[in-house]
């Protein structure tokens, strides 16, 4: 083969892989446009979102939600003298620990709802909770925002359960 025929197949291959890319590329954006329903839903990536904000939140406020989770249980629970004059210390100290896992816990769910999120947020679909207590437990902090179904919460105490 001659040097002008090399350059001229060489020019060929490429623009016939130009043009595949171009076709596949086309073809590719037709067809997620035409998936993708006009009723699309973001309620999985906007609570990923959500977790991974809320969980280092959530280990800030963990001195405080534990201390309010055993005032609370302290005034609903009827125990003797003694046991209400014990059992806040160690008491406090478990609570923390387990305040900080359980916010730790709901940054990692945020991370994994997160990655379905991101393409369900072009179809009708939704993934359930990964963590529950964050809908159901009590938390210090709400806030009402225009762009969420739910209340944004943090200070989550999940040692006194709402259900």
């Amino acid at each position: 083969m001659r040097p002008m025929e090399f350059a001229a197949a060489v020019r060929l291959r490429r623009v016939r892989r130009l043009r595949r890319t171009r076709l596949w590329v086309a073809t590719s954006l037709g067809l997620i446009l035409l998936a993708a329903p006009a009723a699309a839903t973001t309620a999985t990536l906007t609570r990923g979102l959500t977790n991974i904000i809320g969980g280092p939140l959530d280990i800030a406020l963990a001195p405080v939600s534990s201390a309010v989770g055993i005032y609370t249980n302290l005034q609903e629970i009827d125990d003797s003298p003694w046991v209400r004059r014990v059992y806040p210390i160690p008491a406090f100290f478990y609570a923390q620990g387990l305040q900080v896992g359980c916010g730790v816990i709901r940054a990692v769910t945020g991370v994994l709802e997160l990655i379905p999120g991101i393409p369900l947020a072009f179809m009708d679909a939704d993934v359930d909770p990964l963590f529950d207590p964050v809908d159901d437990a009590v938390a210090l902090v709400e806030i009402d925002t225009p762009i969420m179904d739910e209340p944004f919460r943090f200070g989550i105490n999940y040692t006194t359960p709402a259900y």
